[in-house]
């Protein structure tokens, strides 16, 4: 019988072969000589044949078959033997790829380890624990696992606070460490984060300094505390100023609408345009670095939520 989690992720189980590397040198009026490069491989994968990267002879393939067998074996761990996968409600599996696969994105998020978030107006979230692994084919990259949060309103995903459980090279055989232990304690700042989201969502902004937010504090999430830096061009921070507005009029003036908003430009951008994992991935990322910024910490120490973020 086939493991349930392997055939979830049956789209990533593809296998990545190296070749070497030729080319056509010129002889001086005889027929060109086919050379072999010694110092480079190229990256294709055997079931289409697709051409994948160049990468040098030291890279060594770590195939996302064998890093899912050590995933999934760390999730049972974790979680206990009742994440077989079969239930429909125990995980739910996203697989997506880039570039026909020279990155791959595996998410795995669990129904029932959901958190309610309500806010002043009496608008309804739901947290979600996720894991998320990243595999990549070129040079560019190592293999990442990262845990934390995702908002299922309206889809809007978001990496708080997160954990790197896994970062390495491809640079030699796979060596994943056991990281369940790890993983068990970022489940329980998962708790711990969805108790804090809670009290931003129930924290109004009526009567505070912020219950009128001035375009330059949100220049100076944005964009740094250095003002001269401010670029004349102003049209990502005007973008996110509409966010918290479009926010409040969901979820009301409060805390957890401006961190919705910060999360939602994660998800969509600018321009509201499909993105490619790696592109929504990097949004994640500076949402991070702002929500560590100055003016963050400023409004979340005037209402004492220093351990929200």
């Amino acid at each position: 019988m086939i493991d349930a989690l392997t055939h979830k992720t049956t789209d990533a189980n593809f296998y990545v072969e190296s070749k070497p590397v030729y080319y056509w040198a010129e002889t001086h009026g005889y027929r060109p000589l086919c050379q072999y490069i010694t110092n480079k491989k190229v990256l294709l994968r055997e079931d289409t044949e697709q051409y994948l990267a160049t990468v040098g002879d030291k890279y060594s393939v770590i195939q996302n078959n064998d890093l899912l067998d050590s995933v999934h074996t760390n999730l049972r761990e974790a979680f206990g033997k009742g994440i077989t996968g079969f239930v429909d409600n125990e995980v739910d599996v996203k697989v997506s790829t880039k570039n026909a696969g020279v990155k791959t994105y595996i998410e795995y998020s669990f129904p029932d380890m959901t958190e309610n978030i309500e806010t002043t107006n009496g608008h309804k979230t739901t947290m979600r624990f996720r894991t998320i692994i990243e595999n990549s084919f070129d040079s560019s990259g190592s293999v990442k696992l990262y845990t934390g949060n995702i908002d299922m309103y309206c889809t809007n995903g978001m990496i708080v606070g997160e954990y790197a459980l896994i970062r390495q090279r491809h640079r030699g055989k796979i060596d994943i460490p056991s990281f369940a232990d790890k993983l068990r304690v970022a489940m329980e700042q998962y708790t711990k984060n969805s108790v804090m989201y809670q009290k931003m969502a129930q924290t109004s902004l009526v009567g505070s300094p912020y219950q009128t937010w001035k375009m330059p504090l949100i220049e100076r999430i944005v964009y740094g505390e250095d003002e001269e830096k401010y670029p004349e061009n102003r049209k990502l921070s005007t973008h996110v100023w509409d966010l918290v507005w479009s926010e409040m009029l969901d979820r009301g003036d409060n805390v957890y609408s401006i961190m919705s908003a910060l999360t939602s430009y994660a998800k969509n951008g600018i321009n509201n345009k499909p993105s490619t994992p790696t592109q929504r991935y990097q949004r994640e990322q500076k949402v991070n670095k702002w929500m560590q910024t100055p003016a963050w910490n400023e409004m979340l120490d005037h209402f004492d939520l220093k351990q929200a973020a």
